[in-house]
C-alpha cells in the first residue's frame, strides 16, 4: 500500500510540476481556468448601438427593467424561452433611447454576475494552489525522511497516508474545472445573442 501511494504521489508531483506556468508568465496565478482571465466584460465588444452613457445607466431605476434583465439572465431561463421574452418586450418598447437602456441592463447583470463567477473561480483556484504545495512540502519531507527509511518509517507512512488524501481531493476539485470555468462564458454568449436582437431594431 505505502509503495502504491508513493508512486501515485510522485506521478502527482512530477505532472503538476511538468504543466506548470513558467515564472513571471501568470497574469493570475490561481486563476484556475485555460481561458484567459478576463476581470470584467466590454461592452465595446459586444453592442455596436449607441453608446452606453450616463443617461442609458439610468435603467437601474426602473424596478420592471431591473426584474426583467435578471430573469433574461438566469441560468435556468432557456435560451428560447428568453428571446420570446426579449421580442415581446421589445415591441412594446422600440425607441433607440429605450432598447439602448434595455441592452444596459442586460450589460450591467451580465457584468455583475461574470465578476462573481471570476470571483468563486478564483477562490477554487485558490484551493487548488494550496492544495498542491501542501502536497509537494509534504513530498519534500518524505524524500528526506527516506534517507533513513527504517528510523522513519511511521511518520513517512503518515505523511503518505495524508498526501493520499489531499491528492484525491484535489484530483475531485479538478474533475469540475471544466464546468466550472465555461460557466461565464455562458452568460457572455447568451448576453451576445439578446444583443444582437436588439440591434435589429435599431
Amino acid at each position: 500500500m505505502t509503495k502504491k501511494i508513493s508512486i501515485f504521489l510522485i506521478l502527482f508531483f512530477l505532472a503538476n510540476n511538468i504543466f506548470a506556468k513558467p515564472p513571471g508568465k501568470e497574469k493570475n496565478v490561481d486563476w484556475p481556468c485555460i481561458q484567459v482571465y478576463i476581470e470584467e466584460l466590454s461592452w465595446g465588444s459586444i453592442w455596436t448601438g449607441p453608446p452606453l452613457d450616463e443617461k442609458s445607466s439610468k435603467w437601474i431605476d426602473d424596478e420592471k427593467l431591473n426584474t426583467f434583465a435578471e430573469k433574461l439572465m438566469k441560468r435556468n431561463t432557456k435560451e428560447k424561452e428568453g428571446v420570446k421574452e426579449l421580442r415581446k418586450y421589445i415591441k412594446k418598447n422600440k425607441s433607440p433611447e429605450q432598447l439602448t437602456k434595455l441592452f444596459h441592463a442586460l450589460f450591467d447583470t451580465t457584468n455583475n454576475i461574470w465578476k462573481k463567477r471570476n470571483i468563486k473561480l478564483l477562490n477554487f483556484g485558490k484551493r487548488q494552489r494550496l492544495t498542491s504545495e501542501k502536497i509537494s512540502t509534504k513530498l519534500g519531507k518524505i524524500k528526506k525522511l527516506s534517507k533513513d527509511y527504517e528510523s522513519n518509517k511511521d511518520e513517512i507512512q503518515k505523511l503518505e497516508q495524508e498526501n493520499f488524501w489531499d491528492v484525491r481531493r484535489f484530483e475531485d476539485r479538478r474533475s469540475l474545472s471544466d464546468s466550472l470555468c465555461e460557466q461565464p462564458r455562458f452568460y457572455e454568449k447568451r448576453l451576445g445573442i439578446y444583443s444582437g436582437i436588439i440591434l435589429e431594431y435599431i
